[in-house]
């Protein structure tokens, strides 16, 4: 069970607890029964130190008072009740709220000490911006005893309080509102946006020596202009800081000096004090209209400002190298402006030596169209007329479409700049270096256009509404929007733009050097466009390109051709311009089909599928491409799956890899569906897919394979019956295996160019077969009326098996064989058989043709029936009583030899040879009589047991003879 005795607990509960065992609740209007007002132990998280102790956090604690407790690791055991002995408390609690309009209840404000950071030195800092009627504190902590580094009682239990802290002066002042750590030290930078009522600060405290102090212009960077109306005119100095790799930081402040804007570098180690002005930071030079908020009542009665540079509003972008880019998209009317800034200097590219000055095109890129100003009339949906709003402008800087952020990294040394408002939405790419420089060359400084950018051509039109007290002014999305669909780098190197709307939505992918970048305008001269309005080549972007492991790009566009929609596959570093047909692409059979429209799945060895779920008016199709031919033509029943033309479904045609190497495509919409089972990789068809089901796969799957040169394994747990020819062409390479658990019949020739052909039966567990759909029966291999052609080698083995349920195996029957070699062995059974029923011709050398059999060999294909060519034949049997030679000769003959104990190479390298395993056993019975010590005289003995035609002359070698060793009166047998 918890308690203070194993864990580290709170004293105070929820309000309802009776202390009677009972518990009460307050109930929200949805019946949710909850407590308020407990001490919620660990609700702030625990945050482990870089010495490997931590920290507990809870905000909550004594009434939203707060407490971090710190444990080392390992040396005290983790249990007790918080408490301000133990713990780094704050000492103003919150107030209960009061039952609301939903009627739940809560505590409000509170000091809410809690917010930890862990610091390099293995010290750890606590924020607490709510301390002290939101004065705000933050203090640094020793991570080894708990104990503040500034006024230290010397004990883990404290309070926050200016002598142990930086604090600040005023209720409201928030200091701690965010913690920034610094690179390569200790150190932190403490914001406070809220500080001197809105003027804001920014004060870096010590991670080693901690810092007691209250917040001021003598020790901290702070604005001088409050809030004329919260939250409207202050300077807010510190809105945001973003530490740099090199241990700098930058002090972004958009709405200093009524939004003219300032930001402030601060190089490594260094510390700034004071207030900002255009000596020490790089500030905007037009503030907000008025230079003070306006109209009050305007926007539902909510005060505003309008207009003012911004400086810093866009956020900055660290760069590669730790150099830096600052955006400013509302700089000088909406023009916009980046700003490139040395990471560790903080000079410019003007030459300035710091971040100081004022924005211009001198020193950053700048756009040259302002917005247009108007004054709203709008009152609908509440709207107040007087609102002031911006219709336009450059705006560089801006985050462009579909984007999180206004410049994106290319590798370590590039960066991307997308602006799709340039120029009324026209739109414009650059591409820049980490350097300060362009990616083509000269000083990243001066105005957007066509000597440094990719540039479109077709600006927006102002949409002016019929009825200006229903709505304002705006600008159209008609414009080319360069870059609309974001962009891609490719596996070469180049950049895919994406602009759709390109020309009146012909579209654009345009593909960028991405070492020295494009400028100009984008035009069918650098570009892949549309030939009509509505092709939108580019439309989907990143989401319909997808590259291939060597290398190649394909391009999905499926409003292409009149929405007919064209699939192209580029190689590396091919050019990708004019417009799409079917003489670079596959496209769409006709308008509507959108090709490609339920995009495209990748398969191994660059292969893939297309999926077209609008294809001839709603049949829908899928097409498989092997990755080794040109992706041109038409889409057509030739290289596509069509559903089914009298079921329209227009549904989105579905589907799914069923297992490795195998489609399956549902048509579910198709009456009352259908699902086809197709190949997409006809080198995965193994003993385990769909092991229990017939299947049928037609030649021309084989055929296209083999031509291709692909290495082609096909098995099947039982039996693989080939019924229809299989004729690769003349030059084809690929090698064509068939497996089977049990047998292997042809019913029809196989030709194979100059592939290999090997064909086992009778396999085994241990080699895939699944033993539960392996039948019974002997194994063969039937290849009777078959004829066999290639320039390859031709292997067939009928295999002995031992580990399944049903492993009995029976014989081989031949056809006719053409090859560069032949190899067959019925290694079955003792008993299997060999039978020859047609010719068996080779060409290659040494032992080209070689038979095997553990049992008889019949040969019923006649004298000739085997022509090794420049090598010899070779045929194992059992015994030659046993066999039907027909006719066949040899060289010569050898018993007692097998295939396993004798093989090719140890027998005689050109002479062809019939070979047995048989030891035929000879009888000799002699034909005279001697006597102890007398002549032998003259032995004539009988020999029997011959086999095969074989005779004493050819059989036998020299003369018999016999001899005694004794003679009579010899004493024999004793002594």
């Amino acid at each position: 069970m918890v308690s203070a005795s194993n864990s580290l607990v709170g004293a105070t509960k929820g309000t309802g607890d009776t202390s009677s065992g009972s518990e009460t609740y307050f109930t929200d209007f949805t019946g949710k029964r909850d407590w308020y007002g407990g001490d919620n132990v660990g609700s702030g998280g625990v945050t482990e130190l870089a010495n490997h102790g931590f920290v507990i956090s809870r905000p909550n604690w004594s009434t939203n008072r707060g407490a971090t407790t710190f444990y080392a690791s390992g040396t005290t055991a983790l249990s007790g009740v918080i408490s301000a002995s133990n713990s780094l408390t704050g000492t103003t609690a919150g107030t209960a709220t009061g039952y609301n309009s939903i009627h739940t209840q809560s505590i409000s404000g509170g000091d809410a000490v809690g917010a930890v950071t862990a610091l390099a030195n293995g010290n750890y800092v606590v924020a607490s911006s709510s301390w002290n009627g939101s004065r705000g504190a933050v203090t640094v902590l020793d991570g080894t005893t708990g104990h503040t580094l500034t006024g230290s009682n010397g004990s883990s239990g404290d309070t926050v309080s200016a002598s142990n802290g930086l604090v600040g002066g005023s209720a409201g002042d928030k200091v701690g509102l965010g913690i920034v750590k610094l690179a390569g030290t200790s150190d932190v930078i403490a914001t406070a946006r809220e500080w001197g009522s809105g003027k804001g600060a920014v004060t870096r405290v010590s991670g080693t020596a901690g810092m007691a102090a209250t917040v001021s212009s003598a020790n901290s960077l702070v604005g001088t202009t409050p809030y004329e109306t919260s939250p409207l005119g202050g300077d807010n100095v510190g809105n945001a800081v973003t530490a740099l790799p090199n241990g700098a930081y930058l002090i972004l402040s958009p709405n200093w000096n009524k939004t003219r804007g300032a930001v402030t570098f601060v190089a490594a180690g260094g510390t700034i004090t004071g207030t900002i002005s255009s000596s020490n930071s790089l500030v905007g030079t037009t503030g907000a209209e008025g230079n003070a908020i306006y109209c009050p009542s305007c926007v539902n009665g909510t005060p505003d400002m309008f207009g003012g540079d911004y400086v810093g509003s866009g956020g900055v972008t660290v760069l590669g190298n730790g150099n830096v880019l600052l955006a400013s998209p509302k700089w000088s009317q909406q023009r916009g402006a980046i700003t490139f800034i040395n990471g560790t200097t903080g000079a410019l590219v003007d030459g300035t030596a710091s971040t100081t000055g004022s924005i211009s095109a001198a020193n950053s890129l700048v756009g040259t169209q302002a917005a247009t100003r108007y004054v709203s009339s709008k009152s609908r949906y509440g709207n107040t007329v007087g609102q002031r709003y911006w219709v336009g402008g450059d705006q560089v800087g801006s985050i462009p479409e579909g984007a999180s952020a206004p410049v994106d990294l290319i590798g370590n040394d590039r960066f991307l700049l997308i602006n799709n408002n340039w120029h009324n939405r026209t739109g414009s790419v650059t591409l820049g270096k980490s350097d300060g420089t362009f990616a083509g060359g000269g000083v990243f400084a001066g105005q957007v256009g066509a000597a440094n950018s990719l540039i479109g051509s077709t600006a927006s039109t102002l949409y002016t509404p019929s009825d200006l007290t229903q709505e304002n002014y705006s600008l159209r999305y008609n414009g080319d929007r360069l870059g609309s669909d974001s962009y891609k780098v490719l596996a070469d190197g180049r950049i895919a733009i994406f602009s759709p709307n390109w020309s009146g939505t012909l579209g654009a992918t345009t593909l960028m050097n991405g070492t020295t970048g494009l400028v100009g305008a984008v035009s069918a001269g650098n570009s892949a466009v549309g030939t009509v309005a509505g092709d939108q080549v580019g439309y989907g972007g990143t989401y319909n390109t997808y590259e291939l492991t060597n290398g190649k790009t394909l391009f999905v566009n499926i409003n292409a051709v009149g929405t007919a929609g064209a699939v192209t596959e580029l190689a590396a570093g091919a050019a990708f311009t004019g417009t799409l047909d079917a003489t670079n692409s596959l496209v769409g059979a006709g308008a509507g089909d959108a090709l490609g429209a339920n995009g495209a799945i990748l398969l191994p060895n660059n292969r893939y599928i297309i999926s077209s779920s609008f294809a001839s008016g709603g049949q829908g199709a899928i097409t498989y491409h092997d990755g080794t031919t040109p992706l041109t033509s038409t889409m057509s029943l030739r290289n596509s799956f069509y559903g089914d033309a009298s079921l329209l479904s227009f549904s989105g045609l579905g589907y799914k890899l069923a297992a490795a190497g195998m489609l399956l495509m549902n048509f579910n919409a198709e009456g009352s569906g259908r699902v086809t089972l197709g190949f997409a990789d006809p080198t995965g068809w193994t003993y385990a897919r769909a092991a229990q089901s017939q299947l049928t796969i037609a030649p021309s799957l084989i055929e296209r394979s083999l031509n291709n040169g692909t290495l082609l394994i096909l098995q099947a747990s039982n039996d693989i019956t080939i019924n229809d020819a299989i004729a690769t062409s003349a030059n084809a390479t690929g090698n064509l295996t068939l497996e089977a658990g049990r047998s292997i019949v042809a019913n029809a020739n196989i030709g194979l160019g100059a592939g290999a052909l090997t064909l086992l039966a009778n396999n085994s567990l241990a080699h895939g077969v699944v033993d539960a759909y392996r039948d019974g029966g002997n194994a063969a291999i039937t290849l009777t009326g078959t004829s066999i052609a290639t320039a390859g080698a031709v292997s067939i083995t009928l295999a002995a098996s031992t580990d399944k349920t049903n492993n009995g195996a029976g014989d081989i029957a031949l056809g006719t064989i053409n090859a560069g070699t032949v190899d067959v062995r019925n290694l079955g059974s003792a008993g299997g058989a060999l039978t020859l029923n047609g010719a068996i011709t080779a060409t290659g050398a040494n032992t080209s043709i070689l038979l095997a059999t553990g049992g008889a060999f019949v040969n019923n294909g006649g004298a000739a029936a085997l022509s090794p060519g420049a090598g010899r034949f070779l045929v194992y049997s059992a015994d030659p009583r046993n066999n039907t030679l027909g006719g066949l000769t040899a060289d010569g003959k050898f018993y007692g030899r097998t295939l396993v104990t004798n093989p090719p190479s140890s027998l005689s390298a050109s002479d062809d040879l019939l070979l047995y395993s048989v030891v035929p056993v000879l009888t000799v019975t002699g034909n005279t009589t001697v006597g102890y010590g007398d002549a032998a005289g003259n032995v004539t003995p009988t020999v029997t047991g011959f086999i095969d035609g074989d005779t004493r002359a050819t059989a036998l070698s020299g003369a018999a003879a016999t001899s005694t060793s004794y003679h009579a009166g010899d004493a024999v047998g004793g002594s």
